[in-house]
Formats: structure tokens, C-alpha cells, sequence
């Protein structure tokens, strides 16, 4: 019976040490996770927060500066085959752009002339959002004939 007695005491000692060990492993893991936290701020902090306005005019203002390099010839098109060939594409068309409104249009005209389309199509697939449905435009005027 002593050495069962002693075997219990053995037992909670060891059980004893053990959840001062957890409690050390769990104190060094709430630190370190405080110094990860405090570094990435620390990181996060040196650049600007970035919106997705703000990436989306940085990225046509990269694309526009290219395509101004190319139609004035200081950057060579094999160095931007993508953009170059988008820029051949839109001199090849004219004064049609790439928008929906051009796209769709099919012989060009104006965006009026779009816009009386969609309205006789009876705002079917791809056309008007609801809030203009029912609206009439006005007819075409002497000037835009």
C-alpha cells in the first residue's frame, strides 16, 4: 500500500510539472504571437493602405504612359506585344473604341443612337438596367441626322 501511495504521489508531482511546462509553452506561444503582430505592423505600416481605385489608376496610368511610348516610338513594341497589338487594333478601327457601346453597336454611330437601339429592343438581354426601363429618348434632333 506504500508504494501505491508513493506511485500516486509520483503521479501528481509529474502531473504538477507538466502543467507548468503547458503553462510556460503557452505564455512563450501569447508572446511570440505578440512579436509576430508587432512586426507585421510594424511592416503593414511602411506602405500605403491600397484601394481598389487607386490600384486601378496606377494600372491605366502604367498602360496609358506605355501606349504613349509606343505611338511615339521610345519603347519598342516586341517589349509589350499585348498592349502594342490592343493599340493596332483600336488605330485599324479608327475612331470606334473598345467600349460595350462600340462593340455592340456593329457600324458605329453615336452613343444616342445606342441608346434608341436598346429602347426598341424592349431591354432584353444585355441592354438597360431595370431603373431605365419604360423611359423614352428623345428624338433625334436635325443636327445629329
Amino acid at each position: 500500500m506504500i508504494d501505491a501511495e508513493i506511485h500516486v504521489q509520483t503521479c501528481a508531482d509529474n502531473l504538477a510539472a507538466a502543467k507548468q511546462a503547458a503553462a510556460a509553452a503557452h505564455s512563450a506561444v501569447v508572446q511570440g504571437r505578440k512579436s509576430f503582430q508587432r512586426a507585421l505592423a510594424t511592416f503593414q505600416a511602411a506602405y500605403p493602405i491600397a484601394t481598389r481605385e487607386a490600384t486601378a489608376r496606377a494600372s491605366i496610368a502604367g498602360e496609358a504612359s506605355i501606349k504613349r511610348g509606343l505611338l511615339n516610338g521610345t519603347i519598342d513594341p516586341a517589349s509589350q506585344p499585348r498592349i502594342a497589338a490592343e493599340l493596332a487594333q483600336a488605330q485599324a478601327r479608327g475612331r470606334r473604341g473598345s467600349s460595350f457601346i462600340d462593340r455592340t453597336s456593329g457600324l458605329g454611330g453615336t452613343a444616342s443612337d445606342f441608346l434608341r437601339g436598346q429602347m426598341r429592343t424592349g431591354h432584353r438581354r444585355g441592354s438597360l438596367p431595370a431603373s431605365m426601363r419604360g423611359r423614352t429618348v428623345a428624338p433625334k434632333v436635325p443636327s445629329e441626322v
